[in-house]
């Protein structure tokens, strides 16, 4: 039989700095995993500039006049506070490590970062031939799905998601692609 500890699971911490194992100690993670957190946080930062860059081209308009890029502009922004947070939070937590903890090695999800980006990336393919309840709908699904195991919690918080936006866009006079649904209304 082993002596080593059973974790229960990568990132239990809601800071990721460390893991708690069954036998009640916390357990730092070590300077690759802390290292592999900032590069991935680096990699969300360079999405988020690029999706800046590319918006800013289509170009943004103002607040009453908005133009096509206006939103992707907005997400753009927001993905690189939220991932500037992120690394800010993490370089705090790597200072403040107790050298004498026994150290973890981290285990990145790489499965479930490739099914969240193969999702993003789907949404503009399938938005037009799909309609956007449907595509929205199945995409929020997969990347709600990727945080909980809770299905009930994925189906309804997906579904209202994807309606109050659907209303909320229709009711500013937005037009959505209709997609499949278009004999419907």
């Amino acid at each position: 039989m082993s002596t080593k500890p059973a974790f229960q699971g990568a990132g239990s911490d809601p800071g990721g700095s460390a893991a708690q194992c069954n036998d009640g100690v916390k357990h730092e993670m070590s300077a690759p995993a802390h290292r592999s957190q900032i590069v991935l946080t680096f990699f969300w930062i360079a999405l988020g500039l690029f999706v800046i860059i590319l918006s800013y081209g289509l170009g943004i308009g103002g607040l009453s006049n908005p133009g096509p890029g206006l939103m992707p502009f907005a997400l753009g922004c927001f993905l690189c506070i939220v991932s500037l947070y992120f690394l800010c939070e993490i370089v705090l937590k790597q200072g403040s490590r107790d050298k004498d903890v026994r150290e973890k090695k981290d285990r990145t999800h790489f499965g479930k970062l490739g099914l969240v980006l193969a999702a993003l990336f789907a949404y503009p393919l399938l938005l037009e031939p799909l309609g956007f309840l449907i595509t929205s709908f199945s995409v929020l699904f997969v990347l709600f799905r990727s945080m909980s195991n809770r299905w009930f919690t994925v189906l309804l918080g997906s579904l209202f998601t994807a309606l109050i936006s659907y209303f909320l866009f229709t009711f500013l006079g937005v037009q959505l692609p209709k997609g499949i649904l278009k004999g419907l209304s």
